[in-house]
C-alpha cells in the first residue's frame, strides 16, 4: 500500500520528528491551510531526488533523533551564516518543511555521490560547496546524538 505525501506528513512518525525540531528550534509552526503549490513542488523535488514516500517514512521511523539533530545543525549554521542581516524575515513554518531535509539525509545516509546531482536539479546555487557543507552537517549529527 503506497503512501501519499500529506499521509506522510500527518502520519504519528513524522509529527513527533516535526515537533522535536522546532522544540529544539523554538520555532513556530504554521496551522492554516497549505498552499496548493507547496505539494507540487515537494514531489518534484521528490522527483528529483529519485526518492519515495516510502523511503522518507523509514528515514523517520529508524532515524528520527539523528534527523532532527541534522535539521537543528542545519538551521542553527544556516541561521548563523545570515546573523546580522535585518532582511531575513523568520515566518512560521509549513508542516510539510522537514520533507526536503529527509530528502537530503536520505540521500547522504544511501546514496551520498548523488546529493549533489539532486542539490543542482533543484538549482540551488553553488551546489558542490552546499553539498559539502550539508554533508559536514549530516556527519556532525550522526557523532552528536
Amino acid at each position: 500500500m503506497s503512501v501519499s505525501l500529506d499521509e506522510f506528513v500527518a502520519s504519528d512518525s513524522y509529527q513527533a520528528v516535526l515537533h522535536d525540531v522546532l522544540s529544539r528550534c523554538g520555532l513556530p509552526l504554521h496551522h492554516g491551510p497549505e498552499p496548493a503549490v507547496l505539494g507540487e513542488l515537494l514531489r518534484q523535488d521528490l522527483e528529483a531526488a529519485d526518492v519515495g514516500v516510502r523511503e522518507l517514512a523509514g528515514v523517520v521511523s529508524t532515524h528520527g533523533a539523528e534527523l532532527a539533530r541534522y535539521v537543528q545543525l542545519k538551521l542553527v549554521a544556516y541561521l548563523r551564516d545570515h546573523e546580522g542581516d535585518s532582511r531575513i524575515v523568520t515566518e512560521d513554518l509549513s508542516p510539510a518543511f522537514l520533507v526536503g531535509h529527509i530528502v537530503e539525509f536520505h540521500l547522504l545516509a544511501n546514496r551520498p555521490d548523488e546529493l549533489e546531482r539532486y542539490v543542482r536539479r533543484l538549482r540551488i546555487p553553488n551546489a558542490r560547496r552546499y553539498a559539502v557543507k550539508v554533508r559536514s552537517i549530516y556527519e556532525l549529527a550522526l557523532r552528536t546524538v
